[in-house]
């Protein structure tokens, strides 16, 4: 799968914030940067954009967020799509959130569904 575009990336700020911005459309309505490059599905079956950085398949929202903040989205924390799009790799657009925060902002916006004893 791909990684989270850590530290351990040799990560060249102008040359991927170029890659992202030639991998990428904007939808003018939304102002999404839609990514048109590689995907990967997750576990949960939500497809994210990618891109090989230093030869490590990285989340290309990961790298937009990277580009912009001069860092590594924190450990433990999540890239929530304020605009529900997973293949949005506008920075303006993710915030770090938990995970758990993240499955909750899901939840109260119909992303996703309760189940199990949760929906009782």
């Amino acid at each position: 799968g791909a990684i989270a575009c850590g530290d351990t990336v040799n990560f060249n700020r102008g040359d991927v914030w170029e890659r992202l911005l030639n991998l990428s459309v904007l939808d003018q309505l939304t102002d999404c940067w839609i990514w048109i490059g590689a995907t990967v599905i997750n576990k949960n079956g939500k497809r994210y954009g990618t891109l090989t950085i230093d030869g490590k398949q990285v989340l290309a929202h990961r790298a937009s967020w990277k580009c912009v903040h001069g860092r590594s989205m924190p450990k433990r924390k999540q890239g929530a799509h304020s605009c529900d799009e997973t293949m949005c790799i506008n920075p303006d657009h993710q915030r770090a959130a938990t995970p758990s925060s993240n499955q909750k902002e899901a939840y109260r916006k119909g992303r996703k569904q309760l189940t199990g004893a949760a929906a009782r």
